[in-house]
């Protein structure tokens, strides 16, 4: 495995500088060479829809009136749009999923996981423990499990969606959370711990009544300001959670949320046995890969985010271990 702070420069980026010239450079090249193939074809294919489509435009104009010559031109121009676009968006997540398994396999003991039906993460866990909220229909995207310091995680892009009729009576979707969700096997069992939201005295009252029967029995206060001011903390055992995760914890969940979540400090965050979870709302895509820009730039910068998030259950779990008494 490679242990790689995404801070430091010299070596690390030479060996990041090598794997791009050896590895994703060649991918890109042949992709840019399947790419123009695959326009060029579908440039074929649009040049005869645009015949068709004015040739009929013609006809219904004269044929039968010319108002009716608007509507061939209208729809045949949207289904060329529509087929460009389609073409490109098929190679551009072909591209994007292997670039993250390269880019897994060069970080070494992890594994990128496309089809995530049977290595699921405990949904009930991640809602009973307050990580993500009860939704009508809760997705795993794709995951990407792993071992760092001997500690296995799986790290996922997940969303929750409900339902709702509009005032004309049409079912509409609300997403009310999508984002990254970590799962990391603990090497110490931990009691049943919980960071939920700071959101005032009065809100506070209200969430404990709400969440009466699945929050911990006693609150657990940080000696640091920073945290109390983010964080409401419930534990089964204060001080057994305390003794392990020591005075920093909360400190380093809030540097990782503002990293990752455009500056804001809180994520929500759950111990129970040997598992810690925890879920970040990032205000992008989860190991975002601009394709037709690294086509164009061709520079090992363009795989830094992905890099980045994958240094995210690192982090946790130097955290961890650390601060492990």
């Amino acid at each position: 495995m490679r242990d790689i702070d995404t801070d430091q420069t010299a070596d690390h980026d030479n060996e990041l500088h090598d794997f791009y010239d050896s590895t994703v450079r060649p991918y890109l090249d042949s992709i840019k060479k399947l790419h123009d193939a695959a326009v060029s074809k579908a440039n074929r294919y649009i040049r005869i829809s645009l015949i068709i489509t004015v040739a009929l435009a013609i006809w219904a104009a004269y044929a039968v009136h010319p108002a009716l010559g608007l509507f061939p031109l209208v729809f045949g121009g949207a289904i060329t749009l529509i087929f460009r676009l389609e073409r490109g968006a098929k190679v551009a997540q072909s591209a994007t999923q292997k670039i993250r398994q390269m880019v897994c396999d060069y970080l070494g003991d992890m594994t990128y996981v496309d089809d995530t039906t049977q290595d699921s993460m405990s949904k009930a866990a991640l809602i009973s423990n307050h990580v993500i909220p009860k939704a009508e229909k809760t997705s795993t995207h794709f995951m990407v499990t792993g071992t760092w310091r001997d500690t296995p995680y799986r790290l996922a892009e997940m969303s929750c969606t409900n339902y709702y009729k509009d005032s004309d009576g049409d079912r509409k979707s609300r997403t009310i959370f999508s984002g990254v969700v970590l799962e990391i096997h603990c090497p110490v069992a931990m009691p049943r711990t919980l960071f939920v939201h700071e959101f005032g005295d009065t809100l506070n009252k209200l969430f404990q009544w709400a969440a009466r029967n699945t929050l911990p029995a006693h609150r657990l206060k940080s000696p640091i300001a920073e945290v109390e001011e983010n964080f409401e903390i419930y534990s089964d055992d204060v001080e057994q959670a305390a003794h392990h995760l020591g005075a920093d914890f909360g400190l380093t969940l809030m540097q990782i949320a503002q990293r990752h979540q455009g500056g804001k400090p809180y994520c929500a965050a759950a111990f129970e046995g040997h598992n810690f979870y925890l879920a970040l709302k990032l205000p992008r895509n989860f190991m975002p890969f601009d394709v037709a820009n690294a086509l164009k730039v061709n520079d090992p910068s363009t795989i830094g985010p992905i890099i980045d998030d994958l240094m995210i259950p690192r982090q946790i779990i130097d955290a961890l271990i650390e601060n492990q008494h």
